[in-house]
């Protein structure tokens, strides 16, 4: 490769270069191999800020979790109501008073669990500094379920279990690790 100008060395592809640096490096040549590098072309690149970047793809990712578990733990409530409706016309069932037991049980756990993602994100939101209403004005939670608030403010408790996991969750995603 010696017999090549700094002129041609300027003037290689990318591929071209990295074929040339591979080989010089297979033959143990290391100052060809610098040559190829220390003749790259060099650019400048603009950006925005990288920690802004993160934690805006961040948030939105946050943002999608959150969204994602109240729509299911709602939806599940919403679907044990329906199911209480139709069980409380079948009063005379020899087994009606188990089955109630059950539904009631089942909704009153996923009460606790929607409660659980609401207070692990004000939590969360709370550690780093987020604002939490601005991003729960963001999700929009309330316009495809209306009637959220209604078990968010009842008597059952928040799952303490679910809300460490929804916490950890929502941290990963803040430290970049999802």
């Amino acid at each position: 490769m010696h017999d090549l100008s700094e002129k041609d060395y300027k003037h290689f592809t990318p591929v071209e270069r990295i074929n040339l640096t591979i080989a010089a490096l297979a033959r143990g040549d290391i100052k060809e191999a610098d040559r190829c590098w220390d003749t790259c072309p060099r650019h400048e690149y603009k950006a925005f800020d990288f920690d802004f970047t993160i934690r805006m793809h961040a948030v939105l990712m946050l943002r999608m979790e959150f969204r994602e578990n109240c729509f299911y733990h709602y939806n599940k409530i919403k679907v044990i109501e329906i199911r209480t409706l139709h069980l409380e016309c079948c009063i005379d069932d020899e087994n009606f008073e188990d089955r109630m037991n059950i539904l009631v049980e089942v909704r009153t756990t996923h009460v606790a669990r929607l409660k659980a993602v609401y207070c692990a994100l004000r939590q969360f939101c709370s550690d780093v500094g987020l604002c939490v209403d601005t991003f729960l004005q963001n999700c929009h939670i309330e316009e495809q379920c209306s009637d959220i608030d209604s078990y968010l403010t009842g008597d059952t408790n928040a799952d303490a279990g679910f809300m460490e996991h929804y916490k950890q969750t929502f941290s990963m995603y803040w430290q970049g690790l999802r």
